[in-house]
């Protein structure tokens, strides 16, 4: 009697190919930690900061710790496959928003009073800051539309499913 074979689970891998590390999505795509490929995956604000810092930080400190330029280079290139890596769950999962404790408290008790959930609630006053938003550019710049920055609407088309990666 033999086995009926299980499919295998599809998860994110990293490998070495001709010798450079690379990340291999689900789907077969490779990663190797390249800006554009960074720009592609359209990501989050807050994964394009983080990236940002820790590229940074790798730059300042290259000296340091006698980091020679390719071991720079790599390590650069291994935070830019991780923020990609990170960064296809953000959609998902969403931004976090930091409040103080005292407030939050606040909130959630304050929910209670006009609507059934605090996601629901958190909803309503989203929207509603959203629109008063929304007038404050009208009347700022002319146009009913909050400025953003290219980074921020590319991962706001690829949230929205308009990027085809």
């Amino acid at each position: 009697m033999t086995k009926a074979k299980t499919p295998k689970k599809a998860v994110w891998r990293e490998t070495r190919r001709k010798g450079v590390r690379v990340l291999i999505d689900p789907d077969g795509n490779v990663y190797y930690g390249t800006p554009e490929e960074v720009r592609e995956a359209a990501l989050m604000p807050r994964r394009r900061d983080a990236l940002a810092q820790s590229i940074e930080w790798a730059r300042h400190t290259a000296d340091k710790f006698n980091y020679t330029p390719d071991e720079r280079r790599e390590y650069i290139r291994e935070k830019r496959r991780d923020a990609i890596h990170s960064g296809n769950y953000d959609a998902h999962f969403g931004e976090s928003v930091h409040v103080p404790s005292d407030v939050y408290i606040l909130l959630k008790a304050g929910a209670r009073l006009v609507c059934d959930s605090f996601d629901e609630f958190l909803a309503e006053v989203c929207s509603s800051q959203l629109e008063a938003l929304l007038d404050v550019a009208a009347r700022d710049t002319g146009k009913r539309e909050i400025p953003l920055t290219r980074y921020e609407r590319a991962a706001l088309d690829r949230l929205r499913g308009n990027v085809h990666k």
